[in-house]
């Protein structure tokens, strides 16, 4: 995988291998940037966490997955279990789609409402990092969405079916704010 080593933006290929139970590497870079990086008091490797993002119908799936498991912890916490949730027929297709992926395609909205890099102050004074935070969003009209961000990038996927226009339509009425933060207008990546 290629990557680059700052502050001094020298191009680097990290080649990673198993070695007995552990992951070793060997960081490949120009002969020219050798005295440059021993000079270095700090620095920082930079590589891509994944070389190709997955494909959408892959995305939609793990969203759709993430949808189920996160209605049957609401269910389980109101109603003592998640009995409700196998019989009913309304999420037959999401519940498909999630196991099976039945349905060849199934729109999700993503935008980013926040760096990725993003620190929180907490009360006592201590920086923290949102990894994920989700929450359901109804609809007044009567569609279900899970909103769920990751690193400050927000997936939104229909429980109803393979549908978003519903969730762009309440953008629209909401000034683009994220139903996870209200307060903040948010613009699409898009």
């Amino acid at each position: 995988m290629t990557g680059v080593i700052e502050p001094i933006h020298a191009p680097a290929t990290l080649t990673r291998f198993l070695r007995g139970n552990h992951i070793e590497g060997i960081l490949d870079v120009s002969p020219r940037a050798i005295p440059h990086l021993l000079s270095l008091q700090e620095g920082k490797l930079i590589f891509p966490a994944i070389a190709q993002p997955p494909s959408d119908r892959v995305v939609s799936r793990f969203l759709a997955k993430i949808a189920i498991e996160v209605i049957a912890s609401r269910l389980v916490a109101v109603y003592g279990s998640a009995d409700h949730l196998v019989d009913e027929q309304q999420l037959d297709l999401i519940r498909d789609h999630a196991r099976r992926g039945t349905t060849p395609e199934w729109p999700y909205h993503l935008r980013r409402i926040y760096d990725c890099n993003m620190k929180w102050l907490e009360t006592d004074g201590r920086e923290v990092q949102t990894v994920h935070e989700h929450d359901l969003l109804m609809t007044h009209w009567g569609e279900l969405f899970l909103v769920l961000a990751i690193f400050g990038t927000e997936f939104t996927i229909n429980f109803g079916g393979p549908e978003i226009s519903g969730y762009l339509r309440w953008l629209d009425e909401n000034n683009d704010r994220s139903p996870l933060y209200p307060e903040k207008c948010i613009k699409d990546l898009s």
